[in-house]
């Protein structure tokens, strides 16, 4: 809904084909263009307006690690027989990475050895789960998107206004 909450023509013949969701036009977009079913200058808006989400989300994850579950501790290459007390930390610090590595390093778990402890950093880095990005700020995230959308095909590229639309309301959604 938000790729084209402003284009609501355009969002309810998706709807009524079935297209909910990124995913759901990723695999039915060439059904939609070979049966004439869209126009291809609808496809191209929607083609557009994919191309800006999918850049939006990459911008969105930069210095946003997904939070540590349980089961990454219990599948890190740990050997030590603490991960049971690890796990209770990794509860206290809410999954996150940088957290957790703090704490433990701040003795959170009694006779943890440091060698252990930059075992599980690395990783964390390597599964993305630890990184020393920052996240970007609106500004930057509408400066990026403007700059390299200006480099796409004229249909494709979307008009100013419509990537800050796009990116005040994921932004609340995604962020909050």
């Amino acid at each position: 809904f938000y790729l084209l909450s402003d284009d609501l023509e355009l969002l309810h013949e998706l709807l009524l084909d079935g297209i909910s969701t990124v995913g759901r036009w990723q695999e039915n977009a060439e059904r939609l263009r070979a049966s004439g079913l869209l126009k291809p200058e609808a496809a191209a808006r929607v083609d557009g307006r994919v191309k800006l989400w999918l850049r939006l989300a990459d911008l969105l994850r930069r210095g946003r690690p997904p939070r540590v579950t349980p089961q990454v501790i219990l599948d890190s290459p740990m050997t030590t027989s603490k991960k049971e007390e690890i796990l209770g930390v990794l509860d206290r610090t809410d999954g996150k990475a940088g957290a957790l590595i703090s704490a433990l390093r701040g003795r959170a778990v009694k006779n943890l050895q440091s060698a252990q402890i930059d075992l599980l950093e690395g990783y964390l880095r390597e599964n993305g789960f630890l990184t020393d990005d920052s996240p970007l700020d609106r500004d930057a995230i509408i400066l990026d998107l403007v700059t390299v959308s200006r480099n796409w095909d004229p249909v494709l590229r979307p008009h100013k206004e419509a990537v800050h639309h796009l990116v005040d309301r994921l932004m609340r959604t995604l962020v909050a």
